[in-house]
């Protein structure tokens, strides 16, 4: 009797393990499809920002800005509704730029 209830530990320890290496396993390929997908994602800014690069290096002075300047840079200009606020008017504008999408110009207010 002893030998059976051993062999059935063992039976039962060995199921447990590989349910939790299944389980595991399952997980680790989940994340690396995710992080596949992110390098892939990150792949392609690049290649984006190499091509814009590439762009802004022939045009290293802008003396005056004109239609062909901002259709080599900008992909799309999104103008949204005006505000009125404590007296003030303002219109958030947002420039998506060839490839590199949208930066945040907040920053650079004057």
């Amino acid at each position: 009797m002893r030998k059976r209830e051993l062999i059935n530990a063992r039976r039962s320890h060995f199921t447990e393990v590989n349910e939790d290496y299944a389980n595991e396993r399952k997980a680790l390929e989940a994340e690396i499809s995710e992080l596949e997908v992110m390098i892939s994602n990150m792949k392609e800014k690049t290649t984006g920002a190499d091509k814009f690069i590439e762009l802004a290096k022939k045009y290293s002075e802008i003396p005056k800005l004109n239609t062909e300047i901002v259709n080599t840079f900008i992909e799309k200009i999104i103008v949204h509704e005006r505000l009125k606020a404590e007296g003030k008017t303002t219109q958030k504008i947002e420039f998506v730029f060839k490839g590199i999408g949208k930066i945040d110009l907040s920053d650079l207010k004057g």
